[in-house]
């Protein structure tokens, strides 16, 4: 069998977002797109939000950045949290981390350094 490549995220908050996600995690296993967007509205308004079961499907790499760090910096950098783009920030995140700054500082360096 092959070693998982996703895990767990934070709670996606609105419909908009499920329907941008290329994957995603329900009450504890991965769907794609293909499935979950063909759910009826209202199940799906029912399991968005703090309380909801939806999960982002976030990549399994270590970093010292939090989850939400990795979404922001990803929303920042492509302006939208596919899987592609969370990979890229996570990349981003660890190769211009010093250890001292945070991920916003982080990615105000990497872009500053793109301007130049």
């Amino acid at each position: 069998m092959s070693k998982r490549k996703l895990r767990p995220g934070p709670h996606i908050m609105s419909i908009d977002e499920v329907a941008s996600q290329e994957f995603i995690f329900f009450h504890g296993k991965v769907y794609h797109r293909g499935w979950f967007c063909s759910w009826p509205l209202k199940m799906l308004r029912n399991c968005v939000g703090p309380a909801g079961c939806i999960r982002y499907a976030m990549p399994v790499e270590e970093t010292r950045f939090s989850d939400e760090d990795i979404l922001m910096a990803a929303k920042r950098i492509h302006g939208n949290t596919s899987r592609a783009a969370m990979e890229h920030a996570m990349m981003i995140l660890n190769v211009w981390d010093t250890g001292a700054l945070n991920a916003e500082g982080v990615v105000d360096r990497y872009e500053d350094a793109a301007l130049r």
